[in-house]
């Protein structure tokens, strides 16, 4: 009996320390990321122009720099949604325009036995960053072909850059180098 006490009381501390801890005071949030150094262009977004090259326009496949991907994801572990197939018909600064298959992983019961869907989609990439050599676009906005929808509204906007931005050590431009 004195066992369950002392297990019962630990437990309503462990809950009203992890209660404490995650709680969302202002004076305790973090504050506003300002990042500068090697990596400070990938937050900087530049205004799109003609004169800028389309063969020097990339952007990534989780940590993979690349031109035209075949799919995008921001599932980089097991891609449960990504869009697939891609194929672009505009590729400049102004955005890259493209359709492919949007595949979407249930994972009922599990992952490894869930139902995949597949929606024909359209892909408009946006926000152009330069790093000195090359520009990228950072962000993927997904459509369903089937489905009519405002101007500015898309089902999904993913931020795609942020793999590569987060996990420098990922980086290999030795291996993903032109």
């Amino acid at each position: 009996m004195r066992t369950k006490l002392i297990l019962s009381v630990f437990g309503i501390f462990a809950i009203i320390g992890l209660l404490l801890v995650f709680q969302t005071n202002p004076s305790t949030q973090e504050p506003e990321v300002v990042v500068s150094g090697a990596d400070s262009w990938m937050y900087e977004i530049i205004e799109p122009d003609s004169s800028i090259d389309p063969n020097n326009i990339y952007t990534f496949e989780c940590e993979i720099r690349v031109k035209r991907p075949e799919a995008l994801t921001t599932v980089c572990a097991d891609f449960g949604w990504a869009v697939w197939d891609l194929k672009w018909g505009k590729w400049d600064a102004f955005g890259g325009y493209g359709e492919g298959i949007y595949r979407v992983n249930d994972c009922e019961p599990s992952c490894a036995e869930g139902t995949i869907t597949a929606t024909p989609a359209d892909v408009v990439l946006t926000d152009l960053t330069f790093d000195g050599t090359r520009y990228y676009f950072n962000t993927a906005k997904i459509r369903f072909k089937d489905k009519s929808y405002d101007e500015d509204v898309y089902e999904f906007v993913w931020d795609i850059a942020s793999f590569y931005r987060e996990s420098p050590d990922m980086r290999s431009p030795k291996i993903y180098e032109d």
